[in-house]
């Protein structure tokens, strides 16, 4: 008895690391450059969209104990995105560039070439990693910020919400959600109502 609710309490916390798991494997595949960044969004693809559509709607509702850990794993959410980026970005340089010496650091320590794995990536590899970053902004990041923004108590969750909303460039979301969206739902001053 200990260990079977021992083992459902550990996964009613550990679920939530699911996605920043999926998104370091992304991440991963558009390192590895050429058509693994296409993997990178086509797995996001199956996993997330295919998953959502083959699962059961979870309505339960747990008593969470530990509400800090689960506030650790929404704050992780800023360095894997901000990681998501910076390979995005560096593998999108050219050659001959290393922003940051990031390149040489991964070569160094693990062994990889980042450098021969650009050199094989085209631009139709890259849209595959653009798209895959893109859905995982959109999708991971713009979520929790918007639980972030929801907190207008706490400015350390609103400048993390911001931080993430302003990577898909869309940080006026955090203003007019919570002071327009939510003071005016349902009305004609509300921009997130759709009118009749």
């Amino acid at each position: 008895p200990y260990f079977s609710n021992h083992g459902r309490t550990t996964m009613k916390y550990a679920k939530y690391l699911i996605t920043p798991l999926l998104m370091t494997i992304v991440t991963g595949y558009t390192m590895a450059g050429g058509l693994w960044m296409w993997a990178g969004f086509l797995f996001l693809v199956f996993v997330i969209v295919g998953g959502d559509a083959l699962s059961y709607d979870d309505l339960s509702e747990p008593e969470f104990g530990h509400i800090w850990l689960l506030n650790i794993i929404l704050y992780f959410t800023i360095p894997v995105l901000l990681l998501m980026l910076f390979v995005t970005a560096w593998m999108s340089g050219s050659e001959g560039h290393d922003l940051f010496g990031a390149g040489a650091a991964v070569y160094r320590y693990t062994g990889f070439d980042p450098f021969a794995a650009r050199a094989a990536t085209g631009w139709y590899h890259l849209a595959g990693a653009i798209l895959g970053t893109g859905l995982a902004v959109a999708g991971y990041g713009t979520n929790v910020a918007h639980e972030f923004t929801h907190r207008t108590s706490d400015p350390a969750a609103m400048i993390a919400g911001r931080w993430l909303l302003a990577m898909s460039c869309n940080s006026d979301f955090s203003i007019e959600h919570v002071y327009g969206h939510h003071q005016f739902i349902g009305t004609k001053r509300d921009p997130a109502t759709a009118y009749r």
